[in-house]
């Protein structure tokens, strides 16, 4: 009887959301593409907020091109790409995208186009409307995520 309830609540609890994310390995990584921004900017300024509470700690895939390239990295991380979304037409979007691979400082340039997947560590508005952003990511240095 014991054994049948506790295989009875394991059950249950693999397949609440977080148990399911267990079995398949995680979430499928968050496309920070045109349909994203799109629905993004359709929510009500206070609700964006929100709206990336939900997404921090996931991997998001996202491109633009390349503002900056520094060695200002933050969370462990020695440098910083700064990429400007190009994805998002009524939102603006900077990613500071942190890495200790020193391969992006020789390989990216500014104006370069960069597409890449990493973790969302953080986002900062940057006015009270809510139509800028700055997004913090992990970048994942496995090539084939950014795939």
């Amino acid at each position: 009887m014991m054994m049948r309830i506790n295989s009875g609540i394991i059950l249950i609890l693999l397949l609440l959301p977080g148990g399911v994310m267990a079995l398949d390995g995680g979430r499928k990584p968050v496309l920070m593409d045109a349909a994203f921004f799109s629905g993004f900017n359709a929510l009500l300024p206070l609700k964006r907020d929100f709206f990336l509470d939900g997404k921090l700690g996931l991997i998001v895939k996202a491109q633009g091109q390349v503002e900056e390239i520094n060695d200002k990295g933050r969370f462990g991380r020695k440098y910083r790409i700064i990429v400007r979304c190009t994805e998002s037409k009524a939102i603006n979007v900077l990613y500071h995208v942190h890495t200790d691979d020193p391969v992006y400082l020789k390989q990216l340039k500014k104006g370069d186009s960069f597409s890449f997947a990493g973790i969302l560590k953080m986002y900062t508005p940057l006015s009270t409307q809510r139509e800028s952003y700055i997004c913090d990511i992990l970048l994942s240095d496995k090539k084939e995520e950014a795939d």
